[in-house]
């Protein structure tokens, strides 16, 4: 941990490019390289949208994300959309 925290410096939620490019980083190796940039700002817009202050602390609860799979389509059809997931029960 502590060559980590030597290591590591703190991103602002404003610096777009950073975060852009730490989920760039983080396709690498994948069949999504091809459209990492696509990819890349759904995943910025995503996170920022649910990203929460909490102590001074910039902090995200990945339970707030919902990635959905569909068949059929390409990766270029993905799109974010913004709302609440109700289960409906019967």
């Amino acid at each position: 941990m502590e060559l980590l925290n030597k290591i590591s410096r703190k991103v602002s939620r404003s610096d777009v490019k950073t975060l852009k490019s730490i989920a760039i980083t983080s396709m690498t190796g994948k069949s999504s390289e091809s459209n990492a940039d696509f990819l890349a700002d759904l995943t910025v817009n995503s996170i920022k949208a649910v990203a929460e202050k909490i102590n001074k602390r910039v902090e995200v609860d990945r339970s707030n994300i919902k990635i959905q799979k569909k068949q059929g389509g390409s990766v270029a059809d993905t799109e974010q959309v913004s709302g609440i997931i109700m289960e409906r029960r019967r």
